[in-house]
C-alpha cells in the first residue's frame, strides 16, 4: 500500500465512522440517563469498539501496520464486532425491560445500521474474502503450474467468508477459521520443501525474460501467508481458537484435552470482550500448563494456537503477559514490559516502537543471567514475529518469516497443492484431515507425496 493513493471508500468509513459515533443519539446523556449501570456499560463498549475501528483504519490509510499494538485490520473489525455486540446487548437488555422510549430504541436501531454498513464497507477493502481474492488473483499470475488445488481452496474459503456477519453467534466466522488452518497445514511445508530442479524445465530457459523460479515461489509463499494472516483478523481471535479446540478435542491426548479447555475458555472471552482480554487469554493459555511432547501428533497444533493467538492479541499483550510472567519472565523487569506495552497502546507508527525498544532493552540491562536473556530473547522475538520487522529493539538482527521456519505448522507433511482432496479438505466440509490423522496416530506422509 506504500506510496498508494489512499482509498476513497475507507476514507469515507473513517468519517462516517466519526460522523455517526459524535452524533447519534445513542450516545447521548439523555439515552444513557434511562438505562441501568450494564446497559451503559453495553454503550461504552460500542462506543469504544467504534473509535478502535476508527483508529485502525486511520493507520491503514497511513501505510501503518500496527496500532495501539495489534494489527491494523484486528482493530478494525474486531472493533467493529464489539460495537455490534454491544449495541445488540443494549436493544436486548432495553425490549426486555421497556426502560426505553421509542425514540430511543429507534436511534439504538439506526446506530445498528450504521454500524452493519460499516462493516460491510470494511470487508469490502479489507475483509478476509477481498484478501484471499486478491491472493487467487495474484497466484493465478504467477505463472505457476500445479497450484489449482490451491486456487480452488482459496476460492472456496472466499466464497465462505462473504457470510462472515460479525454478529455474536457467527459460524461463517469458524467455519473460515478452519479452512485457514486446514489450508496453512498444507501449503506450509510446499513453500519450503520443494526444489526448483523437481518442478522447473529450464531447457530454453531465458533469463531476459523468465522470472527465477525460486523467486516465484519466494512470493507464492508470502501470498498465501499473508491472505491466511489477513483472513483470520476478520475472523477473529475468538473463532481461531474455538476452531483450534475443537480439533485438539477429537485427540485422546491429555495434553490435547487441557489445551482444548484452555483455548475455549480464551475463545468466549475474546468473544465477550474483544481485545482487551488479550493479554488474560494468553495468561490463560500459559495456566493451562499443557504438557508438551515434540513427538505428539498433535504438537505443531499446540504450538500453532498459541502463535495464533498472539498473532491476534497483539504486541502489547504480549509483553504485558510477559510482566505477568510469561515466557519465564519472573521476578524482574515487569516496570520495563508494562512500559514497552504502554508505548505500543499509546502510539502509532515508528516512534512508539523505538519508545517501545528503549524500554525493553532497559529490561534487558535488568537479565541477571542466561535464563533471564534466554527468557526476554523469546518475548523480542514473539513482538518482532507480530511486527513483521527487521528488529525493534536494535539496528541489528535478521528477518524471520511470520513464522520460524524451525517451527512448523500444523503438519510437516510434503502434499501437493494440485491433489483432489486438498479443496474439499481445506474448505472444512468433508472432514478435518488433521483431527483424523491425530486419530490414527500418522506424522508423515500424505496423498502425494513430493518424491
Amino acid at each position: 500500500m506504500a506510496g498508494s493513493e489512499p482509498s476513497r471508500s475507507l476514507v469515507k468509513l473513517c468519517d462516517d465512522i466519526e460522523a455517526v459515533a459524535s452524533s447519534t443519539k445513542a450516545f447521548k446523556p439523555e439515552l444513557a440517563a434511562d438505562l441501568g449501570q450494564g446497559g451503559r456499560d453495553n454503550m461504552k463498549l460500542s462506543l469504544d469498539g467504534l473509535g478502535l475501528a476508527r483508529r485502525g483504519v486511520q493507520q491503514h490509510l497511513a501505510d501503518e501496520d500496527i496500532t495501539m499494538g495489534v494489527r491494523t485490520r484486528v482493530a478494525i473489525f474486531d472493533g467493529l464486532r464489539m460495537a455490534k455486540r454491544g449495541i445488540a446487548l443494549t436493544i436486548g437488555e432495553a425490549q426486555e425491560a421497556t426502560t426505553l422510549t421509542a425514540a430511543s430504541i429507534q436511534a439504538l436501531e439506526e446506530l445498528k445500521a450504521n454500524v452493519d454498513g460499516f462493516v460491510s464497507a470494511a470487508q469490502l477493502e479489507l475483509g478476509a474474502g477481498s484478501s484471499l481474492r486478491t491472493a487467487i488473483g495474484r497466484l493465478k499470475s504467477s505463472g505457476l503450474e500445479g497450484i489449482d488445488g490451491l486456487i480452488k481452496a482459496f476460492e472456496s474459503a472466499a466464497d465462505k467468508a462473504q457470510h462472515i456477519t460479525q454478529d455474536f453467534d457467527d459460524p461463517a466466522a469458524l467455519s473460515v477459521a478452519r479452512r485457514m488452518r486446514n489450508l496453512e497445514a498444507e501449503t506450509r511445508p510446499l513453500v519450503e520443501a520443494i526444489q526448483p530442479t523437481d518442478t522447473k524445465n529450464w531447457e530454453g530457459f531465458d533469463p531476459n525474460q523468465d522470472v527465477l523460479w525460486e523467486t516465484r515461489m519466494v512470493d507464492i509463499s508470502e501470498v498465501v501467508l499473508q491472505a491466511l494472516q489477513d483472513a483470520r483478523a476478520e475472523c477473529g481471535g475468538w473463532a481461531v481458537c474455538a476452531d483450534a479446540a475443537e480439533s485438539l478435542k477429537k485427540s485422546d491426548h491429555q495434553a490435547a484435552q487441557i489445551a482444548a479447555d484452555a483455548l475455549n475458555i480464551a475463545s468466549t472471552r475474546l468473544r465477550d470482550e474483544g481485545l482487551t482480554a488479550g493479554a488474560d487469554c494468553l495468561a490463560q493459555i500459559r495456566a493451562a500448563d499443557v504438557p508438551y511432547d515434540a513427538d505428539l501428533d498433535i504438537a505443531p497444533l499446540l504450538r500453532n494456537a498459541s502463535k495464533w493467538l498472539r498473532d491476534f492479541a497483539g504486541v502489547a499483550a504480549i509483553l504485558r503477559d510477559a510482566a505477568g510472567g510469561g515466557r519465564l519472565v519472573k521476578n524482574f523487569a515487569q516496570e520495563e514490559l508494562l512500559q514497552a506495552a504502554k508505548c505500543f497502546e499509546d502510539g502509532d507508527g515508528s516512534q512508539s516502537r523505538i519508545q517501545a525498544g528503549d524500554a525493553f532493552r532497559k529490561a534487558l540491562a535488568k537479565a541477571q543471567n542466561e535464563k533471564d536473556r534466554d527468557a526476554l530473547n523469546l518475548v523480542e522475538r514473539d513482538v518482532r514475529q507480530v511486527l513483521g520487522i527487521n528488529s525493534w529493539v536494535s539496528d541489528s538482527g535478521t528477518i524471520p518469516p511470520p513464522y520460524a521456519l524451525d517451527d512448523p505448522i500444523i503438519c510437516p507433511e510434503n502434499v501437493h497443492p494440485n491433489c483432489s482432496t486438498m479443496a474439499n479438505e481445506a474448505s472444512g466440509d468433508v472432514h478435518d484431515r488433521q483431527t483424523e490423522k491425530e486419530g490414527r496416530g500418522e506424522k508423515k506422509g500424505g496423498c502425494c507425496v513430493l518424491s
